[in-house]
């Protein structure tokens, strides 16, 4: 059986049926990797060179917390409809027959792989039987957070990319009830938070630049050590989170050989 090369599209009723469960706890976790980003930013870089560099590593600090973020929530809860893809080392979601990527609504160039998904053609390194499924074909989805002119997230949507538009109108997340979901597990200290907890954190050193100075001479005798772990200290962690464990993170879907 050969990949189609065109397919139906899922309607933007399906979609929503399929992500709704899922859409509030990702915006929430967008919210919190947004004020993380903050407060480094405003922890590293001061004056003129914050203004220059703010917008150049906000967006990219934002992504990279926020798909981690998702990431430890997927593998902490153990959802039955949703799963971590990660072939090319940035996590992206299955559910159901859509190929979800979580991005921050910006310009990019467009590669091979982009030219795909925007011509709702599925990626070559999903598993063998989500690709010849004629019958529920692969939908691309991105879900994007909408960054202000301070850089700030001031939205999330949903998107099915198809050419230079989209396929249908965008689904608008509610932040109202991401933010009151936000307050929730920060008084819990859900074990999902934990990567963006820990880079707020260290944000919130008031001696963080002697602690890097001090951090780049340890790491070049400990290399095996991650730069957020070594400035906690390896004991903060273990105190951290007296109610959960965090799980260990699964082994991501990659290849023809990942089952479906």
């Amino acid at each position: 059986m050969s990949i189609p090369s065109q397919a139906p599209i899922t309607s933007r009723r399906q979609a929503y049926r399929l992500l709704r469960p899922h859409l509030v706890p990702l915006a929430t976790l967008a919210l919190a990797a947004d004020n993380a980003a903050a407060q480094m930013s405003s922890a590293l870089f001061r004056g003129p060179r914050r203004q220059r560099l703010d917008s150049k590593t906000r967006g990219l600090a934002v992504a990279a917390l926020w798909t981690e973020g998702a990431a430890e929530w997927v593998d902490a809860n153990e959802s039955p409809t949703m799963r971590v893809f990660e072939p090319y080392g940035w996590t992206e979601l299955l559910v159901g027959n859509l190929h979800v990527r979580i991005q921050r609504d910006t310009q990019r160039p467009i590669n091979a792989r982009r030219s795909r998904r925007r011509q709702q053609l599925p990626d070559e390194q999903l598993p063998l039987p989500m690709q010849l499924n004629e019958l529920a074909p692969v939908t691309n989805i991105d879900i994007l957070a909408d960054l202000n002119s301070d850089g700030r997230v001031s939205g999330v949507y949903v998107t099915a990319p198809l050419g230079k538009g989209h396929a249908w109108n965008a689904i608008e997340v509610d932040l109202t009830p991401a933010r009151r979901m936000l307050v929730s597990w920060q008084a819990r200290r859900v074990p999902w938070l934990d990567s963006i907890t820990r880079y707020e954190e260290v944000a919130g050193y008031d001696d963080l630049a002697d602690r890097v100075k001090r951090l780049e001479a340890v790491l070049g005798r400990t290399a095996h050590l991650n730069p957020i772990d070594a400035l906690h200290g390896e004991d903060d962690q273990q105190q951290r989170r007296p109610g959960f464990r965090v799980p260990p993170r699964k082994k991501p879907q990659t290849g023809n050989g990942a089952e479906s």
